[in-house]
């Protein structure tokens, strides 16, 4: 039938407003009515999905599916609406086998770093998982991966580990020790200024893919009657800025017997 007919028979003022739940009278046309084209199939949008893409799947045009289901926007379909497939005459191909996987965000990721992982594009994930940033993910955040016709590659390894903040760390610091970046590290832990954290804080350390290099190995020293910083560097075979930096140490003329110091 046509969207004339069904506006006179069911007394429709505007053709592009109707309810769900109402009740349309569809007329045929005096005949039989006649059967959907040979060949035809439905198909059930899918994220990511694009007319233009179904059209090619399907050995068809985005006009004649456009016109089958009376869709005005070619550039508007939504995931989970049934589309019927006008067919060319003959058996209607099979659609190719599509793979799709999840993958978990984790700390340090980006959606660019993840779409290379799994042989996609930012925009078909950005698609997928309806993202309006593509700056922006959320740790634990769940993403539906689309796939390209062929089984999806795993994602690399990935290794984090945890760090506490001792006495005069600083991000940088603890980055170049971990082999990664201040802006991972602050990212991982929701650190809004990379200037600021506190001794006994607790960082997660994102991995690179590989293992996780090991924080160097310190031990503590006691002061002692007579002790300068200088000597307890040369004792330990570091330096007296080494020393102030690692105990928050203001001014390096000034220990008192019975400190306790950290000796990296």
């Amino acid at each position: 039938t046509t969207v004339q007919r069904l506006v006179e028979l069911n007394n429709i003022a505007n053709p592009n407003l109707i309810r769900a739940g109402q009740v349309l009278i569809i007329s045929g046309s005096g005949g039989t009515t006649p059967p959907p084209p040979t060949g035809s199939t439905t198909y059930t949008v899918k994220a990511g999905d694009t007319l233009s893409a179904i059209a090619a799947r399907y050995n068809t045009t985005v006009s004649r599916i456009a016109a089958a289901n009376d869709i005005t926007n070619v550039n508007l379909i939504r995931v989970g609406q049934v589309l019927t497939i006008p067919g060319t005459g003959g058996t209607t191909p099979p659609p190719p086998p599509s793979s799709t996987t999840t993958y978990t965000v984790k700390a340090g990721d980006t959606l660019s770093a993840i779409a290379a992982r799994y042989n996609t594009t930012v925009s078909r994930i950005a698609a997928a998982n309806d993202i309006t940033n593509v700056n922006l993910i959320r740790v634990g955040q769940v993403l539906t991966i689309p796939g390209n016709g062929g089984t999806t590659p795993p994602p690399p390894p990935s290794s984090t580990t945890t760090y506490t903040v001792k006495a005069g760390d600083t991000l940088s610091a603890i980055a170049a020790r971990y082999d990664t970046t201040v802006q991972q590290i602050a990212v991982a832990n929701s650190i809004p200024n990379v200037n600021l954290i506190r001794v006994g804080q607790v960082l997660t350390i994102p991995g690179n893919g590989s293992s996780t290099t090991p924080p160097p190995s310190s031990t503590t020293y006691t002061v002692r009657p007579g002790d300068t910083l200088y000597s307890i560097a040369q004792r330990y075979n570091t330096t007296v800025q080494q020393l102030t930096v690692d105990n928050n140490i203001s001014n390096p003329n000034l220990i008192s017997v019975g400190q306790v110091l950290t000796i990296r």
